[in-house]
């Protein structure tokens, strides 16, 4: 089965999907476990403490569906590369706000 451009992004919407939907309850249980947890205050919208990895099933999705997508159109390293390290840049900068509050 070979897939042109619009099978392959048609495809890389249900991986997304399905890895993010299992990521997340890793994630919250990981966050559980290492305290990642943000309490509500006065300048917060939740009522409950949630976790703040949330972030990293959702980067977990998107790097399953551009794997696979890449593989489909043969996308160069030095591109993928380029993604990983703008993806991983703003990843931090999130993970970083979530633990010391830079907002």
């Amino acid at each position: 089965m070979t897939l042109d451009g619009n099978g392959a992004v048609l495809l890389a919407y249900p991986i997304a999907l399905a890895v993010t939907c299992a990521a997340t309850p890793l994630a919250r249980r990981v966050a559980a476990r290492t305290g990642a947890i943000d309490h509500p205050n006065e300048r917060k919208l939740h009522r409950a403490p949630i976790a703040t990895s949330g972030g990293v099933a959702i980067i977990a999705g998107f790097y399953a569906a551009a794997v696979i997508s890449g593989a489909i159109h043969q996308v160069p390293l030095r591109a993928f590369l380029g993604l990983t390290a703008g993806a991983v840049f703003i990843a931090a900068i999130g993970f970083i706000d979530d633990r010391i509050d830079l907002s």
